[in-house]
């Protein structure tokens, strides 16, 4: 299989902040696909400009998010460890302790990060103050990620719509959004 060389920010797929007016909740997605070599992450969340600090993804290496209280120092230390072929948990313990690098008053009980391997490995990490129900979902090259949710069912139907579609991962992607966003907005 050929690699396809894509630039950094090429492989950053981004649902977007679909904006929730009555909730403040946070959901993710991020999964790297072994076929094509391509990563991404979905977000759909009360914040403006989510795309600025949660999501990093590069195509062949793997994906990320850094969400609840964002820190931008975890971003270049998960992917780092990628890079340089660390599993997910390796590079998840990097963009963890690379929180007090960029010290805002927050600690990793205050952080949700997620990060996914083209190898296959996940990890992620939930702190204790991430909200009211915070929780993720993982497996072979997909995490989902959720805080201020309702309870662990929206993060199953996440998993579900993402395990159970097929095509490119981008429409994967949207969909798991799509579905966010009907969830939401039928609350």
């Amino acid at each position: 299989m050929k690699r396809q060389h894509l630039e950094p920010w090429c492989s950053l797929l981004l649902a977007g902040a679909m904006l929730v007016p009555t909730a403040e909740a946070t959901f993710s997605i991020t999964a790297c696909e072994a076929e094509s070599g391509h990563c991404g992450v979905a977000i759909a969340t009360n914040n403006l400009a989510v795309g600025h600090g949660v999501p990093f993804a590069v195509a062949g290496i793997g994906a990320g998010v850094s969400q609840f209280e964002t820190n931008p120092c975890q971003a270049p230390a998960a992917l780092r460890a990628l890079h340089a072929g660390k599993s997910a948990q390796v590079a998840l313990d990097a963009a963890l302790d690379a929180t007090e690098d960029c010290a805002d008053g927050y600690t990793v009980e205050h952080r949700q990060t997620a990060v996914v391997a083209m190898a296959g490995s996940t990890a992620a990490h939930t702190g204790k103050q991430a909200g009211t129900f915070a929780g993720e979902r993982r497996g072979e090259r997909v995490v989902v990620a959720g805080n201020g949710l309702v309870g662990g069912q929206v993060l199953d139907a996440m998993w579900h719509r993402y395990r159970t579609s097929s095509g490119p991962l981008a429409e994967r992607l949207l969909l798991v959004g799509r579905l966010v966003k009907k969830m939401t907005l039928s609350e």
